[in-house]
């Protein structure tokens, strides 16, 4: 019979069978955002530093959470964060104006950009220690989760093998609605040219896309053919 599960789904069970490669523990327990926003809440109020800013720790919760979600669901550590703003700076401080501009220094909105940027800075610690009593606790969150499937298929090419010697015709449903971390994990998995006999079909229509608030990218779409040969 066949195998059918949402992609969040196939990944705690590729986890859960070959999660000690990474490692990650099999007894891991995913939890919803309720306990992930408690749990981001705790180290937000413990945290040891002052945080230069006048937001409430509720805000700043939020905050941590929508970095960190986005660094999971783009494969992207904390410490490649710590001098994105460096480079930024220097531009918008020393590069001399256009042709059609007056020279009256950086405009707001690149100063509030960078204002962003050095603030996304201060919340590493944060996130680094969020991370910890997470994998203290055993627990997981949908985006680690998909982050971990995708890093283990990169990382141990023998599970893609296993898995295209269990499934010789594959079907991915509302492709439009995956992310950076899904298509890597499945391209990985099944993709790469590496198997000409096994069937692999992808459905999705990028006007229906309606997750790319969460990181999902209709780009995946065209990028088929190349993840797929």
């Amino acid at each position: 019979p066949p195998t059918i599960s949402t992609y969040h789904a196939f990944a705690g069970a590729l986890l859960r069978e070959h999660g000690l490669l990474l490692p990650v523990e099999p007894d891991t327990r995913l939890i919803g955002e309720t306990e992930l926003w408690q749990l981001a809440f705790r180290v937000v109020c413990e945290h040891p530093q002052v945080l230069d800013t006048e937001k409430t720790p509720a805000a700043v919760t939020a905050l941590v959470l929508r970095l960190a979600g986005a660094l999971s669901e783009h494969l992207v550590d904390t410490a490649a964060l710590l001098d994105t703003h460096t480079e930024l700076e220097r531009l918008i401080h020393h590069l001399p104006a256009g042709g059609s501009q007056r020279d009256r220094g950086p405009a707001q909105w690149l100063l509030k950009l960078l204002a962003t940027q050095h603030e996304r800075t201060e919340l590493v610690p944060l996130i680094d220690e969020l991370h910890r009593r997470m994998r203290a606790g055993k627990v997981m969150d949908f985006g680690a989760q998909m982050s971990a499937a995708a890093r283990l298929a990169v990382a141990a090419p023998q599970v893609g093998a296993q898995l295209r010697q269990r499934y010789r015709v594959v079907l991915l449903d509302e492709y439009q609605d995956t992310g950076h971390a899904q298509r890597i994990a499945l391209s990985s998995l099944f993709g790469g040219g590496v198997d000409d006999d096994l069937a692999l079909t992808a459905v999705g229509d990028p006007i229906q896309s309606i997750y790319g608030w969460r990181g999902a990218s209709a780009t995946n779409l065209p990028r088929f053919a190349t993840d797929f040969p």
